[in-house]
């Protein structure tokens, strides 16, 4: 048997039973990732004025011209809500996604977890800073 074939069984025989278990799981992760993508797209709309009329330099401009143009393309407003959105989304998407990855491979080890245990690795992100694990 090919490699590929052992691999396509092996997951219809895991996900057996808990096709509806893994959708949720995937529209959740998806549905994190939209909304703090929807809310940075937002903030941007908000706060950051829309684009000076300045074109950029053209192709044979020179490397100080190219990088002046550079240091004021981007304002301070916008590294504030790019930085708010990377790190929320370590702290938020990347924990859902860890326990998802612990979920497949509890379900491929025949150990059968509510999607619910998908968060708990949010638990020790927020319990952090407290102390509270």
């Amino acid at each position: 048997m090919r490699l590929f074939s052992i691999i396509k069984r092996n997951s219809r025989l895991a996900l057996r039973g808990n096709w509806g278990r893994a959708i949720i799981l995937l529209l959740l992760m998806m549905g994190a990732g939209m909304v703090l993508s929807g809310l940075q797209q937002g903030a941007m709309m908000i706060f950051v004025p829309a684009a000076s009329a300045t074109p950029p330099p053209g192709p044979k401009a020179s490397p100080q011209d190219l990088l002046g143009y550079l240091s004021g393309a981007v304002s301070l407003a916008e590294w504030i809500i790019i930085s708010l959105h990377t790190l929320l989304t370590i702290l938020l998407v990347t924990p859902v996604a860890l326990g998802a990855m612990r979920w497949f491979y509890n379900l491929v080890h025949g150990k059968r977890l509510p999607v619910s245990d998908t968060f708990l690795s949010l638990a020790y992100v927020t319990a952090a800073p407290y102390g509270t694990r």
